[in-house]
């Protein structure tokens, strides 16, 4: 057993090995992750199964317990993504397994179960890290969060608030409420919230927060075991300004786009899509869109200091699928990691301006096929 052990170890080594000198880039990758290659079990009925259904297959185990981890573009469907993977899973090979489905590079839902067809016997988890759970779930409030740190037992969070301030304190115990839900284990959270250019910080022990939700203090005591202080509002950008005209500037031009984005699904967020006030966010949305799309001249992206630096923005890899399916697969993609950039508060940055082309550029091939959805 230990001879055999030697033999799997040295052959894994040596592929290692063979593979890194094949391609001398892999040096700089995580070397569990460069192990998980030649362990996992390559499985294309699964990848193909995947792909077909928008997802993309990331790794497979034969063990006593099969083990699937997939990608999914949204996070609207990924319970059902889950499942109807786990079906497919027993399908084939008709034993207990787990699927994991991950969200870009984070985990989201797991489901294990011993025949997903008996729905008493499927067990769903919430896998997401503390911090991306955080951040998703005080999502329903009227922020946008920027950074999210756990450090021990206290939370560190940042994140731009837009309610009105008749509405604050509900929201700030809201929020607070909903970490402690997430992350029950934490002592203390630390909010940075900035506000039109403005900056202060709100910290508060999860003991006051419990208390105060369990009728055990006062409101007025609540507030008073509030630890607020002046913050520097570092990196807030200056305001644009939507005047209805297009800027000649093409950083402006998207940050106006942005504005008009977030001003417009704000409004749906609260109900208000039929309103007038959303038929009006709607135009300047539209008109944004428009101008941020004509600043992108002959596939040319302009860089922070304003210089043509002649990268096309059809990377490598941006091909029109001839199949529509996978067109609109592509499409959804390019769109869904664009607006979860936007939700995140990301649309102004780097990241977030690169996005842009490879959504308008699928979104241009889907349209193409002349498909009405």
């Amino acid at each position: 057993m230990k001879f055999l052990s030697f033999v799997l170890t040295l052959v894994i080594i040596v592929g290692a090995g063979y593979y890194i000198y094949n391609n001398p880039s892999i040096i700089t990758e995580d070397i569990p992750n460069l192990i998980e290659k030649f362990t996992s079990t390559k499985n294309p009925e699964l990848s193909g199964f995947m792909k077909d259904n928008g997802g993309k297959l990331i790794s497979f185990k034969d063990n006593d317990i099969i083990l699937i981890k997939f990608e999914y573009p949204s996070l609207i469907g990924m319970q059902k993504a889950v499942y109807d993977t786990s079906i497919k899973g027993y399908d084939m090979y008709s034993r207990p397994l787990r699927v994991e489905g991950y969200y870009f590079d984070e985990p989201v839902l797991a489901l294990e179960t011993n025949n997903p067809n008996d729905e008493n016997d499927l067990f769903f988890e919430d896998i997401r890290d503390p911090e991306f759970m955080i951040e998703s779930d005080i999502g329903i409030f009227d922020v946008l969060v920027d950074e999210v740190k756990i450090v021990k037992n206290d939370a560190f969070i940042k994140l731009e608030y837009y309610g009105s301030e008749n509405d604050f304190a509900d929201d700030l115990a809201g929020i607070y409420f909903m970490i402690i839900q997430d992350v029950p284990w934490l002592e203390t959270i630390t909010i940075n919230y900035v506000k039109s250019g403005m900056c202060f910080t709100v910290k508060t022990t999860s003991e006051n927060v419990l208390q105060y939700y369990n009728d055990e203090i006062s409101a007025e005591s609540y507030m008073n075991n509030l630890v607020i202080e002046g913050c520097k509002a570092d990196g807030i950008k200056e305001e644009v300004v939507l005047d209805g005209t297009c800027s000649t500037d093409q950083d402006t031009s998207y940050l106006q786009y942005v504005k008009a984005y977030n001003g417009l699904t704000d409004l749906m967020a609260k109900g208000k899509g039929d309103t007038p006030e959303a038929l009006e966010a709607d135009g300047l949305y539209r008109f944004y869109k428009e101008c941020y799309e004509a600043s992108i001249v002959d596939g040319v992206i302009i860089d922070d200091s304003g210089t043509d630096d002649n990268e096309p923005a059809i990377a490598v890899g941006m091909v029109c699928s001839d199949n529509s399916t996978q067109a609109y697969a592509d499409y959804m993609a390019a769109y869904n990691k664009l607006t979860y950039l936007m939700q995140r508060g990301e649309g102004d940055s780097q990241q977030g301006k690169l996005a842009y082309p490879p959504y308008k550029f699928y979104k241009d091939c889907w349209e193409d096929f002349g498909i009405e959805i």
